[in-house]
């Protein structure tokens, strides 16, 4: 789960890619007219290796922006799927391909429409990818294996245009919204604190999506207390309201609580506005306990 949406891996985002299956063959088998084709693949490798090893996710994106870079070459290798598909097995794509269409669109609205439990979410845009992707492997071997059957040379050619087409609306209608939304309130989030925090000040939080609006603002530094456990939260404050400089943080309730007992106990927290998951504060110093006598 993720910004209110479920995270796809690679083949739950393009469950046609087993299609690649096909001019990777060629390829291997050095067939005339597609040697040159295997510097195609370089790049979805290079980047599907490297991104599985040190990253697990792609941010707000859901994952898409770590496909971007190789959507070019993929798209590229897949053209090259179905025209060897439409060759080798004399596969007639015009109402195979406009009833298969006609049936995908319609089961992924009604699907969206009648989806509501997180269940059944994960198996529109988890789980029936995969069986998608699985299903079309599946066909795609035995229609090699037995290039005389029509029949799974057909089968084969209208799941590859039923994961095409789930992929591109899942694209199009599941990611981009939620990514839309969430940029918009990170935008709009930004704004706001922006309002309140005063240049040549040094801004706190957990999480900084929200608050990147700051950079707009003059010689604010933004922080990440949780990369060290919070141990420099103390000496920074210290240091920046020695300078002079105003200092702010973004928490949640409980953890303004928590701070306010331990690294910040010897300073007080005014709020400057409140959100639903957090609130901006100015980090101030306490006053003497004489003067508080005093008054």
């Amino acid at each position: 789960m993720y910004i209110g949406g479920v995270k796809k891996s690679l083949l739950q985002s393009l469950p046609y890619l087993p299609l690649l299956a096909l001019p990777a063959v060629a390829v291997a088998r050095r067939r005339p007219g597609y040697r040159r084709l295997g510097l195609l693949f370089l790049v979805p490798v290079a980047y599907t290796g490297f991104y599985s090893q040190f990253s697990w996710h792609g941010g707000l994106s859901l994952n898409m922006r770590y496909l971007v870079q190789i959507l070019p070459y993929t798209s590229i290798l897949t053209a090259w799927a179905l025209r060897d598909l439409t060759r080798r097995f004399a596969v007639s794509w015009g109402r195979l391909a406009t009833a298969t269409a006609a049936v995908t669109v319609a089961a992924f609205w009604l699907a969206r429409s009648t989806f509501r439990s997180w269940g059944l979410i994960e198996l529109q845009y988890l789980n029936l990818p995969l069986m998608l992707a699985a299903g079309l492997a599946f066909l795609l071997l035995a229609a090699l294996r037995r290039p005389g059957r029509t029949d799974l040379a057909t089968a084969t050619a209208a799941l590859a245009v039923a994961s095409m087409l789930w992929a591109g609306q899942t694209a199009l209608f599941y990611d981009y919204p939620l990514a839309r939304r969430i940029r918009h309130y990170n935008l709009v989030t930004g704004q706001r604190t922006a309002a309140v925090v005063a240049p040549d000040s040094i801004f706190f939080a957990n999480a900084l999506d929200k608050f990147f609006h700051l950079i707009e603002t003059d010689r604010v530094r933004i922080a990440r207390p949780t990369m060290d456990d919070f141990r420099d939260l103390p000496r920074l404050v210290a240091f920046h309201l020695g300078a002079g400089r105003r200092v702010y943080g973004a928490f949640h309730p409980r953890g303004w609580a928590v701070l306010g007992g331990g690294p910040l106990e010897p300073y007080d927290v005014l709020p400057l506005w409140r959100a639903p998951g957090f609130v901006v504060g100015e980090i101030v110093a306490s006053p003497p306990e004489d003067a508080e006598a005093g008054q």
